[in-house]
């Protein structure tokens, strides 16, 4: 709950009372605050640290995510397997086997076709000494025979030949084949890796983000426990009702119930990351810290020598120049794909391009933005400072109550919290960009 939602209470309370002239000197509030806030904080904290205390929990950073991904991830491992099998896959052996087959089947082919033509020429010159009519035919049906099974051996000679000569066509066809089918599977599952690798990024700094704003709720359940002493001496007196004592123990009910919804979070999202980085069931990791991102680094970037890299290694490009490629050689060789096919497939590339350098465009954009957000962010936390520094003077010069002090607290940290956001939207954004120009778009 905002501090300008508790102070609308306080003053919703002053007014229902009807005793709009009286006030709680400084001194009043001082003693409720001092006996209840820190030790409401103090006990917040701990609760919000419970999830994070479980001696399966080890430490991380951010920078060894990919390399812990990439090592030990179950599913990427299987891309490796494929990828390994793919590559082991013999095609010369299988043809080989073939080949000699039909190398075996044709030299019985020959020995027959040459006992065939042996008979059949002995049986030729015997039928020529012979002067017996039909003795002379009786031999030459039989040499004709012989001659007929000498040339359909030799026929089948030339058919096992062709044959031999598509397989050998065949063989350099399909170890083509199998390179190209290597290199389309590996982009893939690279590509694939890499999202794994986002995913488990991702993760990582949505437990930054929810250790932030655990941390948040935190302070303002312990500004709600601060107020509600407050409102009940409030009532006490006449100055507050029993709906506005009711309606803040209401919110705190609400906070922190958001807060250990936040709490299970936070638990489940460690446990799924450990699982991504490959660890066993049941054991979890928490996040440390996300590196820092500084103005000079977002100035050294090049955009234009960026999106050239980014466009030569996005994956969308790829798949649509493979699938392009491949509608190319199908139309040329006259199989499947007629030539509107092929037009098609040019023009899906090019599109695919522009919305590339468009997509890449944004996340640039969105870099400078989340900069600019920043260095906002940086001003607001000198302004608030520059109030607490007051407020400071004001309690101990008795001027504000030591709730007007804490509120103005809670004002410093609130302006803390939004650096902090601040820089994890930039750091997320200046990852994102980096990804953009490895081809993750």
């Amino acid at each position: 709950m905002s501090i300008k939602n508790i102070s609308a209470i306080f003053l919703a309370g002053i007014f229902l009372s009807g005793s709009s002239a009286v006030a709680l000197t400084p001194q009043m509030t001082n003693a409720l605050i001092l006996s209840t806030g820190l030790s409401s904080l103090k006990t917040n904290l701990n609760n919000a640290n419970v999830s994070l205390s479980d001696s399966d929990t080890s430490d991380i950073s951010f920078g060894s995510i990919e390399s812990l991904v990439r090592k030990n991830n179950q599913s990427i491992k299987g891309f490796e397997k494929t990828l390994d099998s793919i590559n082991s896959t013999n095609v010369k052996s299988q043809f080989e086997v073939q080949m000699l087959s039909y190398y075996q089947q044709n030299s019985m082919l020959y020995e027959q076709a040459a006992g065939y033509q042996q008979s059949a020429d002995e049986l030729y010159e015997a039928a020529e000494s012979t002067q017996d009519t039909a003795t002379k035919t009786a031999l030459e049906a039989q040499a004709n025979a012989m001659a007929l099974l000498a040339e359909q051996a030799r026929a089948s000679i030339a058919m096992n030949d062709g044959i031999i000569s598509g397989l050998e066509e065949s063989q350099e066809d399909a170890e083509n084949q199998l390179k190209d089918t290597y290199a389309s599977t590996k982009h893939q599952l690279d590509n694939a890796a890499d999202q794994i690798v986002v995913g488990a990024q991702t993760q990582y700094i949505t437990l930054i983000t929810l250790q932030n704003s655990i941390d948040t709720l935190n302070r303002s359940i312990a500004a709600i426990d601060r107020s509600i002493v407050v409102m009940q001496t409030q009532l006490e007196i006449g100055m507050a009702s029993e709906l506005d004592l009711k309606t803040l123990q209401n919110q705190r009910q609400t906070a922190q119930s958001s807060l250990e919804s936040l709490i299970s979070q936070q638990k489940n999202l460690q446990a799924s990351l450990s699982l991504t980085l490959g660890n066993e069931v049941g054991t979890s990791v928490n996040a440390e810290s996300l590196p820092y991102i500084s103005k000079s680094e977002i100035n050294k970037i090049d955009y234009k020598q960026d999106l050239e890299k980014a466009m030569d290694n996005s994956y969308a490009i790829w798949q649509k120049a493979d699938a392009a490629r491949k509608a190319s050689n199908e139309y040329m060789d006259n199989l499947y794909t007629t030539a509107d096919a092929y037009e098609a497939a040019k023009i899906d590339l090019e599109a695919t391009k522009e919305q590339t350098e468009n997509s890449f465009k944004t996340l640039y954009e969105s870099v400078l933005e989340k900069q600019r957000l920043l260095e906002q962010a940086e001003e607001n936390l000198t302004f608030a400072e520059v109030n607490f520094e007051i407020a400071e003077v004001k309690l101990n010069q008795g001027i504000i109550s030591q709730l007007q002090y804490e509120n103005e607290k809670d004002t410093l940290e609130s302006a803390k919290d939004a650096i902090k956001t601040a820089e994890t939207e930039l750091f997320t954004a200046y990852n994102t960009y980096q990804w953009g120009i490895r081809g993750v778009i």
